[in-house]
């Protein structure tokens, strides 16, 4: 069984503070460059840090800007912008969580993979086995995940 070796350590503010000015300075809204898992989770993992010491402003500004592009951020983003409507119960926070939640799993469809109508089928014949499952990469199976996540109800 694999470790995760993935920890959670208290927030250092002046780092998150740099990386989160860092972060801003080479993206803009409309980028099309992509993240890479490593950075990607990083990224993400400060912003949670950010996000559990109370200062949510800024973990939302650090997942922002990739929040259409990297599917973590993005599930990140909406994630935060719903436990804040969850907490606020503003039509507005609702609404917009909702929409982040839309823009979630639209950003997690473009990173899954297509299936020709002749693989449907046979999958829908055939159950999934193990093979096939060993054959998918780590990130088509994050994918699936992430995709799970956004259709799970707050």
């Amino acid at each position: 069984m694999a470790t995760n070796n993935f920890h959670f350590l208290p927030c250092d503010t002046k780092r998150a503070s740099r990386q989160l000015g860092a972060s801003g300075e080479n993206r803009s809204e409309g980028s099309s460059a992509k993240v890479d898992l490593k950075s990607g989770l990083e990224e993400c993992a400060v912003a949670l840090n950010l996000f559990l010491s109370n200062k949510f402003t800024d973990a939302l500004e650090l997942l922002r800007p990739w929040a259409k592009e990297s599917m973590y951020h993005a599930l990140g983003y909406s994630t935060i912008v719903v436990l804040q409507a969850v907490m606020t119960f503003e039509q507005q926070d609702i609404q917009n969580g909702i929409s982040a939640m839309k823009d979630a799993l639209q950003t997690c469809q473009k990173y899954r993979k297509k299936c020709t109508v002749v693989e449907s089928f046979s999958s829908l014949l055939s159950r999934g086995s193990l093979e096939q499952l060993s054959e998918e990469t780590d990130l088509q199976l994050s994918i699936r995940i992430k995709l799970a996540h956004c259709l799970l109800p707050p």
